[in-house]
């Protein structure tokens, strides 16, 4: 093999190598991405609660489709980490709950615990690293699956809540999230 042809093949394999960890970069980058336009979505979900638990509501709805059309839209319910979701998006917020990407806890007092989960995004949205949750001090945070699977646990355990899962997403996680009364 001549010197030239070597040099040609070594530069075809470097430009590969580069292609390649470009790409992954590229599709980490899109993960996070997605990751935080979920929690966006999440911010914008309590700021409605917020405003419907106004005084003189005392408690969160029972169902996110309760919200009002002016303080949330039909877009939000679905997680941009939904790609089966996406497709399904309701027309209205009254008919967003059959579609919805997110676990909601019904019914809460709005005097509730920081540490107490108001809404989650599952792992199957994001790729099955761990999920956004939405708690009741108002702060949106990553979990890790491990955390997460531990947290789902701890509110399906705690049979005085009302657990609000869309069909869509009890189909897709296979019965994994289930809604509850």
């Amino acid at each position: 093999m001549k010197k030239g042809s070597i040099r040609c093949l070594v530069g075809v394999a470097g430009c590969i190598l580069v292609a390649f960890l470009v790409s992954t970069a590229l599709r980490r980058a899109r993960v996070i991405a997605k990751r935080a336009q979920c929690q966006g979505h999440m911010h914008s979900f309590d700021l409605a609660l917020s405003a419907h638990c106004y005084p003189p509501v005392t408690n969160y709805p029972a169902v996110l489709s309760h919200l009002s059309p002016n303080d949330v839209s039909p877009l939000l319910f679905i997680c941009p980490g939904d790609t089966e979701g996406r497709s399904n998006v309701a027309s209205r917020v009254a008919e967003a709950d059959r579609t919805t990407s997110f676990i909601y806890i019904g019914n809460l007092s709005a005097d509730l615990s920081p540490d107490m989960p108001v809404m989650l995004c599952p792992p199957i949205h994001h790729e099955g690293e761990g999920g956004n949750v939405l708690f009741g001090d108002h702060r949106t945070s990553w979990t890790p699956k491990p955390e997460f699977d531990k947290l789902i646990d701890k509110l399906y355990a705690d049979t005085n809540l009302m657990i609000v899962v869309s069909e869509a997403l009890t189909k897709r996680s296979r019965g994994r999230y289930k809604s509850r009364p």
